[in-house]
Parts: structure tokens; sequence; C-alpha cells
């Protein structure tokens, strides 16, 4: 059914965005409480990871915290 590919879709989407593989299949599996879509979901997140990394080596968490250390700001809460 089409809510397979919605659900694979999503999790493509979110682990190309942060780059977690591993942890967010076990989320996803998780909340679907369906075990048939880990190796599905694993495949598809681990070529989610390369294409984002391939696109640009710098993942979006990263970027926000280099854009945060260099407030002075920051600098004196760590």
């Amino acid at each position: 059914s089409i809510t397979k590919y919605v659900i694979v879709g999503a999790a493509c989407q979110l682990g190309g965005t942060v780059r977690m593989t591993i942890s967010l299949t076990v989320i996803v599996i998780e909340c679907t409480g369906d075990i048939t879509f880990g190796i599905p979901i694993m495949l598809s997140l681990i070529i989610a990871k390369w294409m984002g990394d391939f696109f640009n080596p710098v993942s979006y968490f990263k970027f926000q915290f280099n854009i945060l250390f260099q407030f002075s700001w920051f600098q004196t809460l760590s």
C-alpha cells in the first residue's frame, strides 16, 4: 500500500537531514510496530545518508552548532 512508501520516504527525508541511520530505523520500527519495515528502511536511510554526505558534507545540526558557537555569549556558557 501507499503508506509503506510514505513511511520510508519520511524516514529518508529525516535521515538525510540529520544523518542518523540505525537509531532512526529503530524509532520508525517502534512507531509502526512492524518489524518487516526494518530492512527497507535501513537500506533507504543508508542511501539517504550517503547522498546527504555527498552533496553537503556538514550535517544540519553541525552547521547550526558552528554558527551558534561563533557568538561570544555562547562561548561564556560552555
